[in-house]
């Protein structure tokens, strides 16, 4: 329990599972310098957490564990083989997040996964290099502010009920 940061170097497919469970003070994992694709399947709930991946198509995924004292960069992408850039992509669930919990630092993941089944609050003055911004809902509010221009919004209805959407743009 004792790891409080792990740098990852290196060029093949690497998938790091449960590494929240027996690292518990685990804050920073800096990959910047790997350039092949990585997965991370978990984030520590209870501590802010550092997140630098490099140069691969990499899956970053947070479960019900991120928030506004987590920093997360995607890095760059690589070419796949069909010579389309590749993307970076973030989830999470964000139910309950609210305008300081929901104000998220996300840099260079061009696609954001978001779960919410209830009431969640995203400020996105700090989400930069997203292209597409996906929301898996059943019945529930959800408030987007402070978005750039360039990212998108799908939507994703897993329930009959009734989903609300607000969105407010950052102003240019």
């Amino acid at each position: 329990a004792a790891l409080t940061s792990l740098t990852v170097t290196g060029a093949t497919v690497l998938t790091i599972a449960d590494h929240a469970t027996s690292n518990t003070k685990l804050a920073t994992i800096n990959a910047s310098a790997f350039t092949g694709d990585l997965t991370l399947s978990d984030a520590v709930a209870s501590l802010g957490q550092t997140i630098t991946s490099g140069a691969g198509n990499d899956s970053l995924v947070f479960g019900a564990n991120l928030t506004n004292a987590d920093t997360v960069d995607g890095g760059g992408n690589t070419a796949l083989s069909t010579g389309v850039m590749g993307t970076d992509s973030l989830s999470a669930t964000v139910t309950g997040a609210t305008a300081t919990t929901g104000a998220l630092s996300i840099a260079n993941a061009e696609v954001i996964d978001l779960t919410n089944n209830g009431t969640a609050v995203i400020d996105g003055t700090a989400i930069t290099g997203t292209s597409t911004i996906n929301l898996f809902a059943s019945s529930d509010t959800t408030t987007f502010s402070n978005l750039g221009t360039s990212a998108s919004i799908g939507l994703g209805k897993t329930a009959v009920a009734d989903q609300v959407i607000e969105i407010g743009r950052a102003h240019v």
